[in-house]
């Protein structure tokens, strides 16, 4: 993202459970970062213009999706690895940033019906992943996730 030091506490946060931050100047000729991204292991992203705030997610319609298409990661994998790689890490970072090569992206895998003792199930027949977003009708559900984790 674009470095402001007004979002040095909650990079310091987001360092101090392990995410990386990469930022960019904030001057006119920067790149400005504007992205709402999510990439999960370059196998599935959520894509959206939604902002982390009350205004963005409570009083503003906004728009997000998740998709596993081969088609669509790819290009994001590729936009989001130049960004990482032409940016800086953030100061407090005490670690590298993540690799910024992925894996070569290919048609996610035939949906098979999910293992037993899985519930609830996903709209694609499968387990819900610990910290993987649900549908509506499966908010405030407790079930066992893929992993055999209990999940809400």
């Amino acid at each position: 993202m674009t470095a402001d030091s007004e979002w040095d506490s909650a990079f310091a946060q987001l360092e101090a459970d392990g995410v990386h931050v990469v930022l960019y100047p904030d001057t006119a000729s920067a790149l400005y970062i504007h992205a709402k991204v999510i990439d999960v292991d370059s196998t599935k992203a959520f894509i959206g213009s939604e902002n982390f705030s009350t205004a963005s997610l409570d009083y503003n319609r906004e728009l997000g999706l998740i998709t596993s298409s081969a088609s669509v990661l790819g290009p994001l994998s590729s936009a989001l690895s130049s960004d990482i790689s032409n940016g800086q890490l953030q100061q407090g970072a005490s670690t590298a940033p993540p690799a910024t090569t992925a894996p070569p992206i290919s048609a996610p895998p035939a949906t098979s019906p999910a293992p037993a003792g899985c519930t609830p199930i996903d709209d694609e027949g499968g387990c819900y992943e610990p910290g993987e977003y649900c549908r509506d009708d499966d908010h405030g559900a407790t079930g066992r996730a893929g992993d055999g984790q209990t999940i809400t």
